[in-house]
This record gives C-alpha cells, structure tokens and sequence, in this order.
C-alpha cells in the first residue's frame, strides 16, 4: 500500500486511544508531517487538542508534540489558532514547546504579537506560558514587556520572564534581574540566577557567588553551572566550599564549574572527591580532572589505586570499571610517578587490566621523552 492509500487508515489509528499505541500514534503523526498531505491537518488538530484524561495517559503529550511539530510542516494557517492555544494552555513542556516552533513556521509575525498580548491574560498560566514562548524567538521587542513581567503576581510569569531575558541578552537586563535574586519564589530566583550566567556580563559574577548560599538547593545548583559559563576565576574559592555542600548535586555543579574554570586551586579539592562513596559525584570529579590536566591530582589517584586491590567488595575492587577509569586517568596525565603501581598492574591476569596499564605507562614515558 501507498503511503497516500494509507492515510485513512492512519487518521483512525492517530485518533485511537489505546493506552499501548501511544508511540504508535506518535511515530503517525510525526510521519503526516513529512508526507505533506493536508488530509491530515484536521485529524492532527484533534489529536493535538486530546488531554490527558484520554485513556492515553501522560505518555499522551508525546503524541500532541509530534502532532504541533507536523502542523507547522504542513504550514496550514486552519493550524494557528489550535497551535496558539496549545502554547498557552498545554499542561506539559513538549507539546508547548512544539506549538511554539510550529507558529513561529507558519506566520512569525502573528504569532508574535499573539504571544505578546497574552502577556496580559488573566490567567497567571496563560501568562507565563506566554513569556515562555517568546523565549523560543529571540525578538528584542519583547524586552520591556518582559523586563515589566518580571514584577508580576504570578510566579510562573516571573520565572519564564527571566528564562525569556537571558536568552535576548543585552545589558539592560542585568539590574532587574539582579534585583529579582531576591524573589520570594523559588523557581524565580533559580531562572534569574540562570539568566545571569546566559548574559556573558561580570557584573553578574559577585551577585551569582551570592547565590551559593541561597537557601533552596536549587538555586545553589543554578549558581555554580552560571559561575561555570560566566567564566571568571572570583568564583574558585567559592565554588570549592560549595564541594562541602550537604546536597550531591550541588556538588557536582560545582565539580564542572571548576573544571570549566581550570583553576589549579581546585585539583586538590576535586581529588579528594575520589574517596567519596557517590558514585555519581565520583564520575563528576574523575571527568573535572581530565579537563584539568593538572599532575597534582597524582597522589591521590595512586593512593585509590593501591585501596582497589585490598578492596573485593565495592565498586572499587580490582578490574572494576573504576580502577580502569583511575589508571586511564593516570597515562592521560603523563607524570612519572604513576610508573611504579602501573608496572605492578601490567603483571596482572586480568588482560583488560594488564593492558589498560601498559598503555597508561606508553602514555606517560612518551611524555617524558617528548
């Protein structure tokens, strides 16, 4: 069968509401968009509008997704107003999201100017899923409108107008958003924190170092990552205390700061990192020190390595994937004093080990020869 055969049987297969062909009716919808047949554009406008309190469930959203991404392929204007109400009502990220890009291909101009009247909608969602979408723009006529909505009511109008600033840029946006770190909400706090490291202006680094201390954890994690981007080596010291933070993901944001500043103040502190028991802020800290290149990271890397073959339990025993890691991590930093445990390692059994080792040792008599 054609694929132009097919399409009846496809609409009534994407209008379907079996729980178990969710990914079915998304892969249909996806494909109507690159078969361009307009047959398809109602179906895809109900689709787009089932909620999920459809036997579809949440997994439904997959689906309205693919639905507002094939509309805006098939560039007919019957879409707009169904994609416009989708953007600023949807429940879930993906769809709007989608919808956005969709209205942006079908009439740039319009959908613009629709997003920016619905900054004044009533509702605060409507709102706010407004300034969301104009963030999907990059128009600097929504600037002021933004920089206003900042000061509204609704939270979720705050946060998306933050998220909206940081993507345009532009100087005139630092002060308001400086001035709103100090948003009662949560959420609002952790977008303007992030707004200030997308901003690329030093003025934001003291505000942002700041922001370590916050009492959400969420925000601690918003400043390091914004502290990584900003790029500005103030922030070491401050960044190595937050690797004392009670919360793990603060301290992995912190970890990647630090490797981002290539600071060597940080070596030591990352190193010890190595003996920690989470296994994730682990990885962290073994990636940060091969971004950092820096020899002082050695004798911790040795000590672990001779703690892996007394250890027959964790997942630090020998040939483990972390012992491999380590002695990886030792060839690719060249020093010298490595070459002592690495030689015992080559006389291993374990061939994956043995030869991890002898080519860590290449690696680093290569670099003193050179």
């Amino acid at each position: 069968m054609r694929d132009k055969d097919a399409v009846p049987a496809w609409i009534d297969e994407l209008l379907g509401s079996d729980p178990q062909r969710v990914m079915a009716r998304m892969t249909i919808a996806e494909h109507f968009g690159k078969l361009g047949d307009l047959r398809a554009v109602e179906p895809l406008i109900m689709a787009l509008r089932k909620k999920e309190a459809s036997e579809g469930g949440s997994n439904e959203c997959y689906v309205r997704a693919s639905s507002a991404t094939s509309l805006g392929k098939l560039g007919d204007l019957r879409a707009f107003q169904p994609l416009l109400d989708c953007a600023l009502m949807d429940a879930d990220d993906l769809p709007r999201w989608a919808a956005v890009r969709a209205l942006i291909q079908l009439d740039r101009e319009r959908a613009f100017a629709a997003l920016m009247k619905a900054l004044k909608d009533g509702n605060d969602f409507t709102r706010g899923n407004a300034a969301e979408g104009l963030s999907k723009f990059g128009d600097t006529r929504s600037s002021a409108a933004l920089l206003e909505a900042l000061r509204d009511p609704g939270p979720w109008l705050r946060q998306n107008a933050a998220k909206a600033l940081g993507k345009l840029g532009g100087s005139t946006a630092f002060e308001p958003l400086r001035e709103t770190l100090a948003d009662k909400d949560n959420g609002v706090r952790w977008w303007a924190t992030t707004a200030l490291g997308e901003l690329n202006d030093q003025r934001a680094v003291e505000p942002v170092i700041r922001m370590l201390k916050d009492p959400a954890e969420n925000v601690q994690n918003a400043a390091a990552t914004a502290l990584g981007r900003l790029g500005d080596r103030r922030a070491v010291e401050p960044l190595i205390a937050s690797l004392e933070a009670l919360d793990g993901l603060v301290r992995c944001c912190a970890v990647e700061a630090l490797a981002k500043l290539g600071d060597p103040r940080a070596v030591e502190p990352i190193s010890e990192l190595l003996f920690e028991e989470d296994e994730y802020l682990v990885d962290k800290a073994f990636e940060a020190l091969g971004q950092l290149g820096d020899a002082r990271s050695v004798a911790a890397l040795i000590q672990i390595l001779e703690q892996t073959q007394q250890d027959a339990t964790s997942h630090r025993k020998r040939g483990s994937p972390f012992e491999m890691r380590v002695i990886k991590l030792l060839g690719q930093l060249g020093d010298e004093r490595a070459l002592p445990s690495l030689q015992d390692l080559a006389q291993r059994q374990e061939t994956w080990v043995n030869e991890a080792a002898r080519t860590s040792i290449q690696q680093i008599r290569d670099r003193m020869s050179s």
